[in-house]
């Protein structure tokens, strides 16, 4: 079962029911960019903030990242984060996921109040969000962090398959830019220092595709 997936008319949406069962979600589709706005708030207010953009995400039409970076956060996203979490009452670690359409305005499509996928990218980029949590909880002081920009995420796996999907429909050049390596890259399961996570990952992957 996938995770998401656009419907284009009402047929359309009247096919994926039986896919995605009871309780589901419509959201309007909007074009644009997707962000990521994440960090870990307190009773003071943000105490560490990353903000990345999403360069291809699984699939292409709309899912989870595959690729992103961490940016410096457009204006006024920051403190619209934090305005809509504090209305929330909610303390922690989050994630927020936006499109920004062509006009600039940032449109909230998913809130994750928890450990969240891409969570390598802003510890890649100084902001550890579970260790500065639980250095919060234990009444350690800490000064409040903002993830430096330039820093790149790759889900392997999505990426691959966005490549794939890209070159199927002769799409070559986004299909090359997919597959092509990058420096400053954290993956969510590679590290040379340690292959166990990806060799695990692969096992998991080859056993489903065996009981299929």
């Amino acid at each position: 079962m996938r995770g998401s997936a656009v419907a284009r008319d009402a047929a359309g949406l009247e096919g994926l029911l039986e896919r995605f069962g009871s309780p589901f979600l419509v959201q309007r589709a909007i074009r644009g960019s997707v962000y990521s706005a994440a960090g870990v708030v307190t009773e003071s207010g943000l105490l560490s903030f990353a903000a990345a953009r999403y360069l291809r995400t699984f699939p292409p039409e709309g899912g989870n990242v595959a690729f992103g970076e961490t940016i410096e956060a457009p204006p006024g996203l920051r403190d619209g984060v934090e305005q809509l979490l504090g209305e929330l009452g909610w303390r922690g670690i989050f994630e927020l996921e936006l499109i920004r359409n062509e006009s600039g305005r940032f449109h909230a499509i998913d809130l994750n109040p928890r450990l969240y996928g891409s969570l390598a990218l802003a510890t890649a980029a100084g902001t550890p969000l579970a260790v500065i949590w639980c250095e919060h909880l234990l009444g350690r002081e800490q000064q409040p962090s903002t993830a430096r920009p330039g820093v790149r995420y790759r889900w392997e796996e999505a990426d691959l398959r966005y490549a794939f999907a890209k070159a199927r429909h002769g799409r070559l050049r986004e299909a090359a830019a997919a597959l092509a390596p990058r420096r400053r890259v954290t993956h969510a399961y590679f590290a040379l220092g340690d292959p166990a996570p990806l060799l695990a990952r692969a096992i998991v992957k080859l056993g489903r595709r065996e009981r299929r």
